[in-house]
């Protein structure tokens, strides 16, 4: 079940704007099949998954600290 809303998910952001190019195989591969989202959910977008993967680590660990402080 996610695997098809990640699949029909593409084509939302493409026709949004999110996305501006079909991404590669191997990118929406890694998307897809991305091990924490497939195995416990839940669903992201892929514009969400490709912005994630372009923040800086010091970024990603001070949003994550301050999520578990909260």
């Amino acid at each position: 079940m996610i695997l098809a809303m990640k699949v029909i998910s593409i084509a939302f952001d493409l026709d949004s704007g999110a996305v501006r190019d079909v991404p590669s195989i191997f990118n929406y591969g890694g998307y897809l099949f991305h091990i924490g989202s497939v195995l416990f959910g839940p669903w992201f977008s892929y514009h969400d998954y490709v912005s994630a993967l372009n923040q800086p680590s010091e970024r990603i660990f001070v949003s994550f600290s301050l999520s578990l402080e909260s």
